[in-house]
């Protein structure tokens, strides 16, 4: 196939692919269809609502401010875990809807 077709000119490049400026003809383009196949992308499995929302949490800012929450919890910086923490819930909060 033809690589970096965006520096070829227009005249060069419809020779390298065997077409003109008014294109192929419909029985090569059977032919072409038969050798290379649709095109088209291949659709990708969606997530669950619960995986998206699981995959909120897998950032390792999220990961650290959330550790930083439970460590502030147990030194007995109980206002400064709060603060953390909602923070950490609205962040994922936007990021998931």
């Amino acid at each position: 196939m033809v690589n970096d077709y965006w520096s070829i000119g227009a005249k060069d490049l419809t020779a390298v692919l065997q077409s003109d400026n008014e294109g192929i003809s419909q029985a090569e383009a059977a032919v072409r269809l038969h050798r290379y196949g649709l095109n088209s992308l291949e659709t990708k499995k969606r997530s669950s609502t619960f995986g998206l929302l699981l995959s909120q949490f897998k950032s390792p800012l999220v990961l650290i401010l959330i550790f930083a929450s439970i460590f502030s919890a147990f030194v007995g910086e109980w206002t400064d875990a709060v603060i953390v923490l909602a923070v950490v819930i609205g962040s994922t909060t936007l990021g998931f809807i």
